[in-house]
């Protein structure tokens, strides 16, 4: 895993034609793009399983994962032990002193695991984050108003994802 500073981060999304809007969300430079809603499941056995399964949603098997930024943007819980417990696994996640929100952790070939796990540890405790594979075709953002919206530019990208999530039972809607 390789830790991005906002700089670097910017530059990394901006050769996939993303970008951050006025309201500091991600964006494509397309003009359209479709996306699709998961309700993200409470089971946290079924939660493992998405968070693998949105790292990989546009390739077939765990051996053609190309590397995949988690872009976890705010996290706070108030200073409850919850929040504590949280950032005690947060930490754990990265090396000594690279767990401010803002940073990327960009997974390379190799790290899908570290990747799928980084993302739940994320979507379990219902933090603003992105995951971005690094080919580019499609982003995930979490909300934490316990949403999670797939975006896509290309038309076939988003049919296979909105299938596959369908198939999974995880898809709440699908859209423009």
């Amino acid at each position: 895993m390789q830790v991005l500073n906002e700089e670097d981060l910017l530059k990394w999304l901006d050769r996939r034609e993303l970008s951050l809007g006025r309201d500091r969300q991600l964006k494509f430079r397309a003009d359209n793009v479709s996306s699709v809603r998961i309700a993200p499941p409470r089971d946290f056995t079924r939660l493992a399983y998405l968070c693998y399964s949105l790292v990989l949603l546009t390739v077939p098997e765990e051996s053609d994962f190309a590397g995949v930024l988690l872009w976890q943007r705010a996290f706070s819980l108030g200073e409850t032990p919850l929040y504590r417990m949280a950032e005690l696994l947060w930490t754990q996640a990265a090396p000594t002193g690279m767990n401010s929100p803002g940073l990327g952790r960009l997974f390379d070939s190799t790290e899908c695991l570290p990747a799928a796990t980084n993302a739940l540890i994320a979507l379990g405790f219902e933090w603003d984050s992105y995951i971005v594979p690094s080919a580019g075709d499609y982003f995930v953002y979490k909300h934490h108003d316990e949403t999670v919206d797939v975006v896509s530019p290309f038309d076939h990208v988003a049919r296979r994802i909105a299938r596959t999530l369908a198939d999974g039972g995880l898809l709440t809607s699908a859209g423009q």
